[in-house]
Formats: structure tokens, C-alpha cells, sequence
């Protein structure tokens, strides 16, 4: 390895060099050879709302089938009414939606409501509702 610094050639020979490699932080590494791979591993705040929505759909389509219903079977669903959840029909609601086979995504319902399931998402309790849209005969 040749180097120049202030008009001075340094030559340096194999012997001559070590390398070291250190994690940085947010970041996940993997070397074979001469090859060295780096990911950003760091989370930002719109991957973690697109892993919130990708749970809730996850946990919907469980619930969909406890309750027996059809592949094909339409649902209402219906949220808490939370700032995330607001948020999360907002960017993700109509793939959210169509994932599921919502008819409609609605927000908000009366504290009185019972039948409500709680979903723990990473944390976050998010009570939800899950009704079957009955099809109407033509």
C-alpha cells in the first residue's frame, strides 16, 4: 500500500498493516473474505408504524379465523380512537383494509361497547372490533 501525506511517499507492506474492524451502533455487519456487507439496522419512526399496521392485520386475520369466519367473508372493522391509530388508517389503512377484507376501517367507539378484543402490539393496546358484513342478496 502506497500512501501520500504531505509530499511524502509511505509504502507500507502486509506486515505492516492490521486491520480491525468495530460495530457501529444502528448498524449490523457480516465479512467473508475480502467481502464486508452493512445494513442500517435503526428503526425510523415510519418502519415502526408500517410493523404496527403489519401486527394489527396479523392479529385481525387471527381473529377472523377463531371466529370461523370464510376466506371470503367482508368485515367491518372498527379501532380505538388513538392518535397511532389515526395515524395508521391514515398511511395504511387502505392496504390494512384490503388485507383483512374490511369493508370499512372506522375509529372510535363507546366505552360501553362490549365484546371488545385487546390487542398488545409491541406495547401498544389497541382495542378493536371485528363484525362480519353480512352480504346482501341482489
Amino acid at each position: 500500500l502506497e500512501l501520500r501525506v504531505d509530499d511524502v511517499n509511505c509504502v507500507f507492506e502486509e506486515q505492516d498493516l492490521e486491520v480491525i474492524t468495530l460495530d457501529i451502533p444502528g448498524w449490523q455487519t457480516a465479512s467473508e473474505g475480502t467481502l464486508t456487507v452493512a445494513l442500517d439496522t435503526s428503526l425510523s419512526p415510519a418502519l415502526i408504524l408500517e410493523g404496527t399496521a403489519r401486527e394489527l392485520v396479523n392479529r385481525v386475520q387471527k381473529i377472523r379465523k377463531d371466529r370461523g369466519f370464510q376466506l371470503t367473508d367482508r368485515i367491518l372493522l372498527t379501532l380505538e380512537d388513538l392518535p397511532v391509530v389515526a395515524e395508521l388508517v391514515s398511511v395504511h389503512g387502505a392496504s390494512m383494509a384490503n388485507e383483512v377484507l374490511a369493508s370499512e376501517i372506522r375509529q372510535g367507539f363507546s366505552a360501553q361497547r362490549e365484546g371488545a378484543e385487546v390487542l398488545d402490539l409491541e406495547g401498544l393496546e389497541i382495542r378493536v372490533f371485528v363484525d362480519k358484513v353480512e352480504n346482501k342478496p341482489a
